[in-house]
Parts: C-alpha cells; structure tokens; sequence
C-alpha cells in the first residue's frame, strides 16, 4: 500500500477490526534483524559441517549414525530460526499501533482544561505544552481518542489552562493528577476494545488500605467519600487480617477524587478511632502495582496502589536499585539512626519490592525496606548501603561517601501536616490540626562497589563506575582501555571527592586519552540534548586509538555505570554500528545488567538522525 508521499507502508490487523499502518522503515529494520538471526543461526549449525570433508562410505550403521547426526543439527536449526521467527513477532508486536480512546475523572477550576501528554510524538512527546486537549462529556468525565499510540507508551494527565476558552479567568499553573506514569499495554486478555478503538480507561483506581495494628480483632477504614461510607461507620469498609496484625482491603476509588479524600481506621467491637487528624490521601502519589497472581505464580495484569500503613505511626521507606546476580547475596542498610543498626548493630536486610518507575524513567524492581519512625525526629544521619553474601556471611559496603539527611521524620512530625506528602511534610499553623502523613521515603539511585570493576561492551566499549586514583587507571590500561568518556558533572565530583586535574594526569602519563561530557544524572531533557555528543566523543576516542595503531576500546563512565554511561554506549551502536535501539539495549543490558538507561531520551534524541 502507498501513502501520497509514496511510501511504502504496511497494514496490520488491529484487533477489533480496526487498522493501522506501519511505516516500511520499520519494518524493514526488523526483518533485517531477523534474517540476520535466521543466518546467524545457519551459520552456528552448519559450520561445523561444511568445514569437514565428506567422509567416505561407511557401513549401514554408520550411515544411520551420520542420518542421526544429521537430524539433529537440523532440529538444532530449526529451533535457531524458530526462536528468531518469535523474537522477530515480538518486535513486530510492539511496533503496533492503536488508535486509543483515553477516559478520566478530573475536577477543574473554570477556565482549565484537563491534557494528557506522553512519551511517544502522537501524545506530545513529553512536552506539556503539546499535550492534546481532552473533551469534557460531562460531570467530571474527560475523554479523548488520538491514533498512532504504539504499546508500551508511558502517559499522565495534566490540568492547564483551556487552549479554547475566551475572555479574561484566572488559569491555574500546570499540574498533573498524579506523580507516576500510566502505561499502555493491549496485549493482555482483558483489553477493551470498542468499535475497533483500544479504550484505556483511567476513571478508577484500585486502592489497597493497609495497617499493621497488634492485638486487635477487627479494623475499618471510613473515609469523607461513598467507597468509604462517608464517615458513616455503618458503611464502612472491613479490611481483612492478611498475616500477623497486618489488616487490608481493596477498594474502587473514582479518579476524580483519589488523591483528594480523608479517611481514618477504627477498631471494632470498641468503635476506637485512631487518635489525632484524619490522614488525606496520597494515592496519587504512589505507582500503582502489578498484584502477584497465587495461580500463575507471577504478576499478573491489575494493577493496585498501596496505602500501606502503621496504627498511629509513620512508615519509613528507603529505595535503592542495584541488581545482584548472586540469588543468595541481599542489599543492605546501615547507619547512624538506631533502626538501621546504629553503626555498631549488623545492617539492615533489604527485600526486593515489585517493579515500580525508577528515576531514569525506565521499569525495574528496587530494594526496599520500611520501618516505623520513631516518636521523634531524627537529625544528621548518615547511612551507607552494603552487599550482604548470602553464601560467607560477609558483606562489602559501597565506594561511596556516607550518605547524609539533616532529617528523618518522627512519627510526631507526622501530625499535622498541611498536604499529602511523601517527603517531608509542611507544618500547618493556627486552629486548622492538618493531616496525618502516611509515608515517608528515601529514593537512592547509585551503588557503587568498593573497587573498580567494570563490563566490556563489544566491539570496543567499556561501562562502569568512576575512577578515582591511580590504582584504577592501572586497572584501566591492563584491561587495553585506551580513551574514557566521564560524563559526571562537577558536582558529581565534588560529592564524590574526585580531582579532576589529578585524573587527567593519570590518564596522560597511562597514554589514555580522557574526554569529558557532563550530563546531569536523572535529568532525561538534559541526557536527550547531550548525549549524542557523549556518543560522538566516544566515536572520535576510537578512531584516535585506530590512529595509533591500537585495539580501541573507549571507557564509558558515568558514577555507576547505570544510566547515563549506557545511554551513551546504546546511541552509539546505533549510529556508528547500525543497532536498532531495542537492539542496541538489549546488547549492552547482556554485557552490563545493572544498565538502566533513560529510553525516552535515547529515543529522542535520535529522532534527528545519528551524531
């Protein structure tokens, strides 16, 4: 099929009866990736055939041998190719596009409209100021149906000004219903499908209510909206003993006020009320969670927001993410705060938590580990994470500086506050007693081992963490590093103690040369606009060292070795080694597994064409 600019382009089936059009190109791209693995595949079977000669006649029992032999190099094959076929399906699966119908419950001020904005260019490509207006249907309902979505788009809600409005009113700034992102996805079972169209519809949320509570018989929540009885004690909602004195239970909340109720828990038989302000919902502010499903014995598709909770208290929440490739190894936390093992005590455990958004925008699953505050406020601790061995019992804490934070909340700093938080919350002043906070938490994004250690990255990179000594750049040239790529930013530095100048010399006297690219860390605009030039410094690197008559192989460094470095390494295999992107991560994720990489930004920044 043509379109009127004479491109090429491919119809595939939505389902449903609808149909979108695939561009060519990519296609293209992904039946090259494919016959590239079918050959790849002929090549690792049969070569070892067609290097021997045809041996010479033999007896029927060898020819039945060499027939048996044969047979299985070709059922070899044919799973090779069987294996490509379905990689090469996948990709052309999430290439797909639908034409979405989105539907939300918002509450806005007159003079605003309700925008939704996402990380593909049919939903603005990130920017809000290219957000597509959604229509207002009525009450709180807002909907809108925009073409072109591929799976796998990541997209949020915003409140602005009403591009189509008249006259003068007082517009409010831009603010987005909720601090995470949704995220689309048809190829599950329950996908609804109406008139051919993909409908995602956001007007409710599921909640989990969760307190731990000991030596009680039965708790309820009631809450100002209908789901929670309206503080009508009579209608509100049990929550069930899960394990131990843990109580919970799911509830459908309206979109439109799901970061917007109050609700408190209370005991039955004594009707006892927790004691202080109501608590204010921050279901708005917490990523909602693929729920464990006990027959497949994995995730399944509902996705539910947590509001775990502690009777009369303040839950503490630090979040790191590092994965480890030792199944008995665990991360850990230790510190000056007596809950962490007051230095002197052994480190805290960490668990593994589900997948949530980690800060370089991209899905992975953190260590987590949560606690009750203490009744007071704790003040200039200072903790350190470490890798406990499951195996020796010994653990190897990062090369980091301590980590410092003039204040963890107490579970007094919990009363009173004037919004919903999960930092620290603002006081409020006068009559007005504010709310209880529920949650607050600790969101690290770097662990970095103790000694220099890093992955190579064929055909001539290498990823890791900062160096920082002499030691290290010997570590570098024995390993045939011949230039770096740094892409830590002077405060990346500073925190970390490292003299640049002393580096540079280090590097000159090894024969290695050093570029420097900085880029802020968990900055995805800053990471779009620069990274092509981290990935043409790596380009010329290796064609300095060609120059000289060595075996290139350039040092990508961020300060661990997780985002921004990777992200440098992906654009450059797609632009100077002819990668896919998807094709580019996945090769640099098999060498180096903590790479966590900003996607949106890679792929944004090679929407303009390599470097």
């Amino acid at each position: 099929m043509h379109d009127e600019s004479g491109k090429t382009r491919l119809c595939m089936q939505v389902r449903g009866g609808g149909q979108e059009e695939l561009p060519k190109a990519n296609i293209d791209s992904q039946l090259q990736s494919f016959m590239q693995q079918v050959t790849g595949a002929a090549d690792l079977v049969l070569q070892p055939v067609l290097k021997k000669p045809s041996p010479p006649p033999q007896r029927s029992t060898g020819s039945r041998m060499r027939t048996t032999a044969a047979s299985k190099l070709l059922r070899r094959a044919s799973e090779e190719i069987l294996a490509a076929l379905d990689s090469f399906e996948s990709r052309l699966e999430r290439l797909k596009m639908w034409n979405v119908q989105f539907k939300r419950l918002t509450r806005v001020e007159f003079g605003d409209a309700l925008y939704i904005v996402g990380n593909v260019e049919a939903l603005g490509d990130g920017n809000p100021n290219k957000a597509i207006r959604m229509k207002h249907m009525g009450s709180d309902l807002w909907s809108v149906t925009v073409p072109n979505i591929p799976d796998g788009a990541r997209y949020r809600y915003l409140i602005k000004k009403d591009d189509h409005s008249q006259g003068d009113h007082k517009a409010s700034e831009i603010r987005y219903t909720t601090d995470y992102f949704f995220e689309l996805s048809s190829i599950i079972e329950d996908a609804k499908l109406e008139e051919g169209f993909l409908v995602e519809d956001d007007t409710v949320q599921l909640v989990r209510f969760k307190v731990a509570r000991e030596k009680a018989e039965k708790i309820f929540v009631v809450g100002s909206i209908p789901a929670l009885g309206k503080w009508d004690k009579t209608k509100a909602v049990e929550l069930i003993r899960s394990k131990g004195n843990t109580f919970e239970a799911i509830v459908a909340i309206p979109s439109d006020v799901v970061g917007e109720f109050e609700y408190k828990f209370f005991e039955y038989p004594s009707g006892q009320y927790e004691s202080g302000p109501n608590r204010k919902s921050d279901a708005h502010l917490v990523e909602p969670q693929r729920e464990f499903d006990p027959k497949t014995g994995s995730l399944g598709l509902t996705r539910v927001v947590d509001l775990e909770s502690i009777w009369e208290g303040l839950l503490l929440r630090f979040l790191i993410y590092h994965p480890l490739q030792d199944p008995s190894s665990v991360l850990a936390c230790s510190g000056s705060m007596q809950a962490l093992g007051g230095w002197l005590g052994a480190p805290r455990k960490m668990g593994l938590g589900n997948e949530r958004t980690l800060l370089t925008g991209v899905k992975g699953r953190c260590w987590e580990m949560t606690f009750p505050a203490p009744a007071q406020d704790s003040v200039n601790v200072q903790y350190r994470y470490c890798i406990i061995d499951g195996k020796k019992g010994t653990a190897v804490f990062e090369r980091e500086p301590n980590r410092a934070l003039h204040r963890v909340p107490g579970a007094q700093s919990a009363l009173g506050v004037k919004y919903a938080t999960l930092g620290l919350g603002q006081q409020v002043t006068g009559k007005n007693q504010g709310f209880r906070q529920r949650e607050w938490q600790v969101y690290d994004g770097n662990f970095v081992p103790p000694h220099l250690s890093f992955d190579d990255v064929p055909p001539c990179l290498a990823i890791g963490p900062y160096p920082q000594s002499k030691g290290d750049v010997q570590t570098m040239v024995e390993a045939g590093v011949t230039g770096v790529l740094n892409v830590q930013t002077d405060g990346d530095h500073q925190r970390r103690m490292v003299n640049w100048n002393s580096m540079e010399k280090y590097y000159h006297e090894a024969g290695i040369h050093a570029i420097r690219v900085p880029i802020e860390d968990f900055n995805g605009e800053e990471l779009a606009r620069l990274v092509k030039e981290g990935a043409k410094a790596v380009d010329q690197l290796v064609h300095r060292a060609k120059s000289e008559g060595k075996q290139p192989k350039v040092y990508i460094h961020c300060t661990a070795g997780m985002g921004r470095a990777p992200a440098v390494a992906c654009v450059y295999l797609v632009c100077r080694h002819g990668f896919s992107l998807q094709d580019a991560l996945a090769h640099v994720k098999k060498h180096r597994p903590v790479s966590a990489p900003n996607w949106h930004a890679m792929e944004q920044a090679l929407r303009s064409g390599g470097f």
